[in-house]
């Protein structure tokens, strides 16, 4: 009985460990074979996008409107933008871009059509910006974007976004919260080239298969004015039932390179 009772034991720690070893290999394989980075991709549009809005916001609302530079030495401003000042003041700006109907080539290289709003109430400590029929080389980019100062260099940016992409009519929506630390450039502010932004923050939106997702900026982003692109930082993006995809803008480079991390899977994206 006792050799019976030994060789049970036996046989259970030899099956529990081949269970182990059983679902560690089958958790492995999944890992490897979970490598589909194109919401990954989508969504570093959407950054990218904000990340635009953010710096035609800024030039509209920092820079002396009758030197307002829309040829080459401005990133989004292209001189085939249409700027109305509806109002400008030192306490309030209420302006319109309009880029026009047909593809408007930017000095970020990017070809843009369709309006963008801004209006800056500098009492209120505010600004706040809206598209209408916005395009950005061919993918619908509707957003919603309202910033409030809690103090001079820190604000908080509450947004919406959504962008349907020319080449799949596949949507990605998301609703965000960010807080941005103006480090560098403040005291000029009609120089932009000298501007840095830390951005940290997080969100949740729909992917373009429908299905929800979670956003964490898990290292904080670092913008420049004198770069189109993101510098540095990482976002973890968390589907449903999924492992996270994490985005790494670099660090520091001024390139429109990004990898995306699944696990141990690993690849190179442009930002473009």
């Amino acid at each position: 009985m006792a050799f019976m009772k030994q060789k049970f034991t036996q046989i259970s720690i030899v099956l529990l460990f081949a269970a182990v070893i059983l679902f560690s290999c089958r958790k492995d394989r999944e890992v490897l074979a979970d490598t589909d980075t194109a919401l990954a991709q989508k969504y570093s549009t959407i950054e990218q996008s904000n990340n635009d809005l953010d710096a035609l916001a800024n030039e509209i609302v920092y820079s002396n409107s009758a030197s307002l530079k829309t040829g080459e030495n401005s990133d989004v401003l292209s001189l085939c933008a249409n700027i109305i000042f509806n109002h400008k003041s030192n306490d309030s700006v209420n302006a319109l871009v309009d880029f026009g109907s047909s593809n408007c080539l930017c000095g970020d290289q990017k070809y843009r059509k369709g309006k963008v709003k801004i209006v800056c109430g500098k009492v209120s400590n505010s600004i706040s910006l809206s598209t209408e029929n916005y395009y950005v080389n061919n993918n619908k980019v509707e957003v919603s974007r309202n910033l409030k100062y809690l103090l001079p260099t820190y604000f908080v940016i509450n947004a919406s976004a959504s962008i349907t992409f020319a080449d799949s009519s596949q949507t990605i929506t998301e609703n965000s919260t960010r807080t941005i630390n103006w480090t560098e450039g403040s005291s000029t502010l009609s120089n932009k080239t000298d501007d840095v932004f830390i951005v940290s923050g997080s969100g949740s939106g729909t992917n373009h298969n429908g299905d929800n997702y979670t956003v964490e900026i898990t290292t904080p982003i670092k913008r420049t004015g004198d770069c189109s692109f993101i510098r540095s930082g990482k976002i973890e993006i968390k589907p449903t039932d999924k492992l996270a995809r994490v985005i790494n803008f670099g660090n520091g480079e001024c390139d429109d390179i990004a990898t995306v991390s699944i696990g141990k899977f690993s690849k190179i994206i442009a930002l473009k």
